[in-house]
């Protein structure tokens, strides 16, 4: 299975789920938004619910991991994450 088919799937399973983390590709960087997965529009946008009911569109080409915001993830300080390729995984 290609990564996307399954970055869609697992995206698709969480839908009005428990709250994620999206790590997302900003350039050479990555940011992260954290909420409910609200919906995956045409394959290609993640719709996402924050906790302010802000609603976040993601493309989901710029996805590079999804996981839990009760698992471990490097502190908000000190660290840049750099994207050297897509890597989509899921830390549950």
């Amino acid at each position: 299975m290609d990564e996307q088919k399954f970055l869609i799937e697992k995206l698709n399973s969480l839908i009005l789920g428990e709250m994620v983390t999206i790590a997302i590709q900003a350039g050479d960087e990555c940011c992260r938004q954290t909420g409910m997965v609200c919906m995956v529009v045409n394959d290609e946008f993640v719709v996402l619910l924050t906790k302010k009911k802000n609603k976040v569109f993601i493309p989901t080409n710029k996805i590079v991991a999804v996981f839990s915001p009760d698992k471990p993830f490097p502190p908000e300080e000190g660290i840049n994450l750099k994207v050297s390729s897509r890597v989509v995984t899921g830390v549950w």
